[in-house]
């Protein structure tokens, strides 16, 4: 049964939406207290969280932000469907970066519009629209010294779940080095293979059931030859650095 959490300053909103999502067959949770809610989503680790943006003292954006930096994968992963007043625009500059899949507003968004959005991300295996781009530059780099330790667990797991959340984190900590080879001119060696991962992992990232062994390994050894470009940089221009110095 998969796991939906809401969260709205308004206790009408929460208590309508709870009831028709559990008349659907999913288990749902709600809070009414954002500050509160952070630490209900630790201990329920939904599939899905309902967010409204406009609640007092701590809002549904500084909510995501913490959700994204959390130390729990599952909560920085966390896909997450914004219902709230305003305008679309505005909405998506608020939160976009942040990763979100969908976005309602309340007053043009009866419920079945809702449970059908939800539905189709849940059930139906609707691919995840979060850039990971996006994600790596609004959530913040992981150290890329964590790299073969999330290669590792990648390959070692199972659950297409735990799979999907650490490519998330694999970006993050190679982002650095993809970002360099982005720059690089498409035909060059490092340009080449920084857009076929980039590809590659958003691929993997929006569609997890082609995460096989083979496509593991590609994205592993992908990575670690993208490392040694950056030694043999580095290497480069220590040399010259070296030259310049016996010349003076």
């Amino acid at each position: 049964m998969k796991k939906i959490f809401l969260i709205d300053d308004d206790p009408f909103v929460t208590t309508l939406y709870k009831a028709r999502l559990q008349h659907e067959g999913f288990h749902v949770e709600a809070s009414n207290d954002a500050r509160d809610a952070i630490r209900q989503l630790e201990q329920f680790l939904p599939d899905l969280l309902v967010l409204d943006l406009h609640m007092p003292e701590v809002n549904g954006v500084e909510l995501l932000r913490m959700l994204r930096a959390s130390s729990n994968i599952r909560l920085r992963t966390l896909p997450v469907v914004i219902l709230s007043s305003g305008h679309v625009r505005d909405l998506i500059d608020q939160v976009g970066p942040l990763g979100v899949q969908k976005i309602f507003v309340k007053m043009q968004c009866p419920p079945n519009t809702l449970i059908e959005g939800i539905k189709e991300l849940l059930l139906n295996g609707s691919r995840m629209n979060l850039s990971l781009e996006a994600a790596a530059e609004a959530t913040g780099e992981v150290s890329a010294s964590n790299l073969p330790f999330l290669l590792q667990q990648f390959s070692d797991a199972n659950n297409k779940q735990d799979m999907h959340n650490l490519l998330l984190e694999i970006y993050k900590a190679a982002w650095v080095r993809i970002r360099k080879g982005l720059r690089d001119e498409e035909t060059s060696p490092r340009g080449k293979l920084s857009r076929a991962l980039q590809k590659l992992i958003q691929d993997l990232y929006d569609n997890p059931e082609h995460i096989t062994p083979s496509t593991k390994e590609t994205v592993s050894k992908g990575l670690q030859k993208l490392g040694q470009f950056d030694e043999e940089v580095l290497s480069s221009e220590m040399a010259l650095k070296n030259l310049l110095d016996d010349l003076d």
